[in-house]
């Protein structure tokens, strides 16, 4: 009987549409995660500004000026020299707000980029490497707090580990004979040492991501095969295999053994310092900082949902969980914990190791649903949220306008060549919550320095952390770092005669600027007066006591 055959005006049924390549998504996604920068002049990130005005005394743009004369280049070989080695050479041609955005531009679609990388390597198998739109969620963590506030050259580090970490085991999966694998060991050692250059949270997350491949595919090598059906057969105990679990275990380890001894000759960046104690609220903020946003808020409920589509996934699919990357998280997670919330040294390490461990989870988890329609519904709720963040961010940065008018005004004020400090007031507001902020951006000294820096008109006290930048204060500007804690300290009591420290004397003039608008009139060397009001910023200097 003949097979019958559909009439001919019947239509073929359609086929799913086709998303883009994978590594068009990726590049899409960066350039929108970009926009915010075409609405500012200098990226508002709290530390940036003081970042370029280094780069600027860098490039000797400086030269000759009264800002410069405080300040000595010193080079040392350190693990914090990402930005440094990178942006002064683009001065040559951009302009320090310029430089500044693409370094920012590089960092964020690098960031989506390279966490894309890693998670197909971590998921790759037998049948090659896997994509899934999931790994656009580092989209949500290209923004983190740790860009957020400035850490420029950490988020530089390990954003380029994402891409050495991800590059090097894709070529893992495909090395089988000893020369590739010799090769691989080889090509570890470069990728290292320029990310423990660069910064060393980069250099060890390289290092945690390729000890845990080596160790899972070492426990794989090492256990023996499940036996098979049917009755017990003799022979011989069957070997160990040395052999694969040497292939496993030996391509990362010179890399690893370079950056210890690395680490170990620099004698920077230990612990130390004032500790801080470990509380509930703050352990949630630091671990939700992967995805934090204008307001604190909007981070939190970022994390949650990222959380409710895995649970959701589990029910209605399945969650695949790739090994290495759950033991690195799992450790980036209990180091956090365990080490203390230190203000010197290591700098808040902890905060890092916890942001580290919620930007993992958009690689470490592969979601998936049997329906397609609920998959469709979930990637339009997790566009959404990423839309809202995205316009609360815009809105945020728009209104840094009004606040650098604020500084500019006020600096115009003062006579070129004055000795001037400026602080910044993060006094809370009575009765406002923390975890519920407006869209105001945080304030400090860091955008004064740099609008003082380019217009040379006095000598603010630039940030430094000595022996960990290039970069050091002459003896005589050495009392500015005590005097501004001093004063950091003052301006946060209330209104009162009190001992103020005697390196306040080297300054003219104190300005304070601050977030909060409610910060009392504190004594400084005279009465502090307010001298500028905008909605979210107040703007104070200190005339001789009447």
């Amino acid at each position: 009987m003949p097979r019958s055959t559909p009439p001919p005006s019947a239509t073929p049924p359609k086929a799913p549409p086709r998303l883009p390549a994978p590594w068009v998504q990726v590049a899409a996604l960066g350039l929108v995660l970009c926009t915010p920068l075409l609405l500012v002049g200098m990226p508002p990130l709290t530390d940036l500004p003081n970042h370029m005005v280094r780069m600027m005394l860098l490039a000797g743009q400086l030269e000759g000026s009264a800002f410069a004369r405080h300040f000595s280049v010193h080079w040392v070989f350190v693990p914090n020299l990402g930005m440094d080695l990178l942006v002064p050479p683009l001065l040559a041609f951009l302009s320090p707000a310029a430089a500044a955005k693409v370094l920012v531009a590089v960092i964020v679609a690098g960031w989506v980029g390279g966490l894309a990388l890693l998670g197909r390597a971590l998921h790759a198998g037998p049948g090659g490497a896997r994509w899934s739109p999931w790994f656009l969620t580092a989209a949500f963590s290209a923004w983190n707090g740790g860009l957020l506030r400035g850490f420029m050259n950490f988020c530089l580090s390990t954003m380029l580990a994402f891409w050495a970490a991800g590059a090097w085991l894709l070529l893992r999966e495909r090395a089988r004979s000893p020369r590739a694998l010799a090769g691989l060991a080889v090509l570890a050692l470069p990728l290292g040492f320029v990310l423990f250059v660069a910064h060393l949270f980069g250099a060890f997350v390289f290092g945690m991501v390729l000890g845990a491949d080596a160790l899972v595919r070492a426990w794989r090598a090492w256990r023996p095969p499940p036996p098979k059906a049917g009755p017990p057969q003799a022979g011989p105990p069957q070997a160990k295999p040395w052999r694969a679990l040497l292939a496993a275990l030996l391509p990362p380890l010179p890399a690893g053994l370079m950056l210890a001894a690395l680490y170990a000759a620099t004698k920077v960046l230990t612990v130390g310092g004032r500790t801080l104690p470990e509380r509930p609220a703050l352990l949630w903020h630091t671990l939700g900082s992967a995805w934090y946003s204008y307001p604190v808020l909007l981070g939190t409920l970022t994390g949650l949902l990222l959380l409710l589509v895995l649970l959701r996934a589990r029910r209605n699919g399945g969650v695949a969980v790739a090994p290495a990357g759950l033991l690195v998280l799992l450790v980036m997670f209990v180091l956090g914990l365990a080490l203390p919330f230190a203000e010197h040294g290591l700098y808040y390490v902890n905060v890092r190791f916890q942001l580290m461990a919620g930007v993992l989870v958009s690689v470490v988890f592969l979601p998936w649903f049997r329906d397609r329609r609920e998959a469709r519904g979930t990637a339009l709720v997790l566009g959404a949220m990423l839309a809202l963040r995205l316009g609360v961010m815009l809105i945020a940065w728009s209104r840094t306008g009004p606040y650098l008018a604020d500084v500019r005004w006020i600096l115009d004020q003062i006579p070129p060549g004055a000795r001037v400090g400026e602080v910044q007031d993060d006094t809370p507001a009575p009765g406002i919550s923390p975890w519920v902020v407006d869209l105001a951006l945080p304030t400090d000294y860091h955008f004064p320095v740099y609008i003082a820096a380019l217009s040379d008109r006095f000598v603010p006290a630039l940030f430094d952390k000595p022996g960990q930048q290039p970069l050091e204060a002459v003896p005589a500007e050495v009392a500015t770092e005590t005097a501004m804690e001093t004063i950091r300290r003052a301006v946060a009591k209330e209104a009162g005669q009190r001992p103020i420290d005697p390196a306040l004397g080297y300054f003219d003039m104190m300005i304070v600027t601050g977030t909060w608008t409610g910060a009392p009139p504190t004594m400084l060397h005279g009465r502090l007066v307010r001298v500028a009001q905008r909605p979210g910023i107040a703007l104070y200097k200190v005339v001789p006591a009447s």
